[in-house]
């Protein structure tokens, strides 16, 4: 997963220098405390990451980051311990039948 923030990052960023191993690392661990270490989708983690990869590079988030950071966070609060997702209903807790 290290190697493909990497490579978002250096896709979508100036200064290709600044992306460091260390940074990347960082930001992934900083996205995975954020989700409580659930066993999410990479798509997800690799979103937290990359929003936390631009502010640990002091670099001003647009409001496009903005939204697929909040998107990913509910997301991610939707999924149990599993990995699976888990909504609430009128009747209760249930798990997902698409999954």
């Amino acid at each position: 997963m290290n190697e493909k923030l990497k490579l978002r990052a250096k896709q979508s960023l100036q200064n290709e220098a600044e992306i460091t191993d260390k940074i990347v690392e960082i930001a992934l661990k900083e996205a995975k405390d954020l989700t409580k270490n659930l066993p999410l989708p990479e798509a997800l983690i690799l979103d937290i990451a990359m929003f936390r990869l631009k502010l640990l590079l002091k670099i001003e988030p647009t409001e496009l980051d903005l939204i697929l950071f909040r998107d990913a966070l509910k997301m991610a609060e939707k999924f149990n311990e599993n990995g699976e997702i888990v909504s609430n209903t009128l009747y209760g807790m249930r798990k997902s039948e698409f999954l």
